[in-house]
């Protein structure tokens, strides 16, 4: 009676909340395109029944794009509950071309003097895929032309569409480092570890202590290859590797330690049963 009532009570919020309206008219569709991308002038607008599609000139950047809104059919459990207005656009798409064909000759200079290639994406429904391969031949310079780089993309991005784009540096098929324009800062790949490593601290201590941590407040000491059954404190876990598929890599771990008050935590690229990461306070 309890899940019927419960599976009752989220049909009618789903049709509450979405089983209805219409796609967006010409108004809003202009609404739209100037509050997401910003500069945008109207320059043909068509309704089909099924969809309505406005394409737009985005002024600062001087290239077309659409946006199109249609209704979505909304499923749930194999059944059908109406449906709700979807906008979709082409606008990342077309920023992407747009600053392909604005640093070319630029970049060709930067290729021929640091031989390095870029791998742009493919997928772009938003500014969070535009993720960026920069491939280099060796990581001596990697920070030095991963900078060359962005400040090359930044000339051309003339209003932050870059804003959630990360670049990430690539030798032989792995990650040495990457530069987030949301932080503007470069890391290297023991950073970007490190980093995710004391994330994992903060949240630990946040969820203990009821109160959210400051990064400042934690110092970091050293870390260390273990095995994975000799991680201090982990005799009552059973302790995954992230990343690893086989039983054979199950034996290795990466131990981070920290220093928080008169306390020492250690941090283990491990899960545990609950699939949270290994962190554990060591005993004084």
């Amino acid at each position: 009676m309890k899940k019927v009532l419960k599976n009752a009570i989220l049909i009618f919020l789903i049709i509450f909340l979405f089983g209805c309206g219409e796609p967006l008219n010409k108004s809003k569709m202009i609404k739209y395109a100037n509050t997401n991308f910003k500069d945008a002038k109207l320059l043909n607008y068509n309704e089909d029944g099924e969809k309505n599609i406005a394409t737009f000139i985005d002024k600062k950047y001087n290239f077309n794009y659409t946006v199109s809104s249609y209704m979505e059919e909304i499923y749930v459990d194999a059944s059908y509950f109406g449906s709700h207005p979807s906008v979709s656009t082409d606008y990342y798409e077309k920023f992407v071309q747009y600053m392909k064909s604005s640093i070319k000759s630029e970049l060709k200079f930067l290729k021929k003097k640091y031989n390095f290639s870029l791998k742009w994406p493919t997928y772009l429904k938003s500014s969070d895929d535009i993720y960026i391969e920069l491939i280099l031949q060796d990581d001596s310079e990697a920070k030095k032309v991963t900078m060359k780089v962005v400040n090359l993309l930044n000339k051309y991005d003339k209003k932050n569409t870059l804003g959630d784009a990360v670049i990430s540096v690539m030798v032989d098929g792995k990650r040495v480092g990457k530069y987030s324009f949301k932080e503007k800062r470069y890391m290297t790949e023991f950073e970007i570890e490190l980093e995710s490593m004391k994330q994992s601290l903060i949240l630990e201590l946040s969820l203990k202590e009821g109160k959210i941590f400051k990064e400042e407040n934690i110092k970091y000491l050293k870390n260390e290859v273990r095995d994975v059954n000799d991680i201090p404190g982990s005799e009552n876990y059973k302790l995954s590797c992230m990343g690893k598929d086989t039983e054979e890599n199950l034996d290795k771990a990466k131990v981070y330690y920290f220093k928080y008050k008169n306390d020492t935590w250690l941090v283990a690229d491990c899960l545990t049963e609950a699939g949270s990461r290994y962190v554990s306070k060591l005993d004084a």
